[in-house]
């Protein structure tokens, strides 16, 4: 096994050992106005998608199954970026839906970080937001064929309009558990910044 993927192991097997203690909540329903993809051909402008690739995968896993599991992590991801940063209306005070593909335990602190991870420090002075990049490359840990966990390795870029004019990056990683409604965010370690 090369050397670059001691590190990777180290970390999937903590997070399979924080995955017992994982629970599910059930994900709020986003309404049809929230669709940022809307409001992009409203405005004339394409809806920018996320771009997925794989990453390094530990364990044996069919290209299925892989397949699978981008899609599903993709869907969980694109969920939070859009509830939390993409999505209207603008201006915007109610960010208590941001987090929808999170577990409880994850949703309760993203609250408490919510600066962090939403755009909840700005909302009310945003007229508009536009994605400028959408790009997640996810690592998956296998057991028996199976996938158990994932790390997505998330990059956004978006522009904000209003009194609050800035583009904002947002990095970092998004660990991810299966359960049987589908990928959770379980954890996150993530940067923000932004500048005018």
């Amino acid at each position: 096994m090369p050397p670059r993927s001691t590190p990777l192991l180290a970390v999937l097997a903590v997070l399979v050992a924080l995955l017992a203690g994982c629970t599910d909540g059930p994900a709020p329903e986003r309404g049809s106005g929230d669709d940022p993809a809307t409001a992009d051909r409203a405005a004339g402008r394409p809806a920018l998608t996320t771009t997925v690739r794989p990453g390094e995968v530990v364990g044996r896993l069919p290209v299925r199954a892989r397949r699978a599991a981008l899609r599903g992590v993709r869907e969980a991801v694109d969920g939070w970026v859009d509830a939390a940063y993409v999505a209207g209306p603008w201006p915007r005070r109610d960010f208590s839906r941001a987090f929808p593909r999170f577990t409880r335990g994850a949703r309760q602190q993203a609250y408490r970080d919510a600066r962090l991870l939403s755009n909840v420090g700005i909302g009310p002075r945003v007229e508009a937001v536009q994605a400028t990049q959408r790009r997640v490359v996810v690592d998956l840990l296998a057991r028996d064929r199976r996938v158990q966990a994932a790390t997505a390795r998330v990059r956004l870029a978006f522009r904000t309009r209003g009194e609050v004019e800035r583009t904002v990056r947002v990095r970092g990683r998004l660990f991810l558990t299966l359960s049987p409604g589908g990928w959770r965010v379980f954890g996150y370690d993530l940067v923000k910044e932004g500048r005018p």
